[in-house]
């Protein structure tokens, strides 16, 4: 798996991107259960078929860019605001950063250590709910 990971990891976002959007409607498609849940999970949230279709390819984006995102390059981040990070490190105050799914939250924290929090001691800490249908 690590050969793998390797391997992946030095594909252009682009083409992992592409290769992840296939990925996720051969998911969907090909596992019942997935797919069940999937729309169950769309229909709980009132989508449309238009909006949840997108939601499939990415699904398999998101997969397919963590290669990538752990163990390629760094990716080029545009911070808006970090001057504001900044004022409540210098204060002592913690700093609270939301992401919408899991690649974004893998360029923020590598993006925000190498330079956000490179001039401080501050701990990085990450909280997420247990996946489902684990024992805690």
């Amino acid at each position: 798996m690590t050969t793998l990971f390797k391997f992946l990891s030095i594909w252009p976002l682009w083409l992992a991107q592409g290769a992840g959007a296939v990925m996720g409607w051969l998911v969907f498609l090909g596992s019942g259960v997935y797919r069940q849940r999937f729309l169950a999970n769309a229909q709980q949230a009132g989508l449309t078929w238009r909006q949840w279709v997108p939601a499939v390819a990415a699904a398999g984006k998101l997969v397919a860019e963590l290669p990538r995102l752990w163990l390629g390059s760094p990716v080029r981040v545009r911070w808006q605001g970090a001057q504001h990070v900044d004022a409540a490190l210098l204060r002592g105050k913690g700093v609270v950063m939301l992401t919408p799914h899991l690649g974004c939250f893998e360029v923020t924290a590598q993006a925000s250590c190498a330079t956000l929090w490179a001039h401080t001691s501050t701990h990085y800490c990450v909280v997420s709910p247990a996946p489902q249908g684990l024992a805690a």
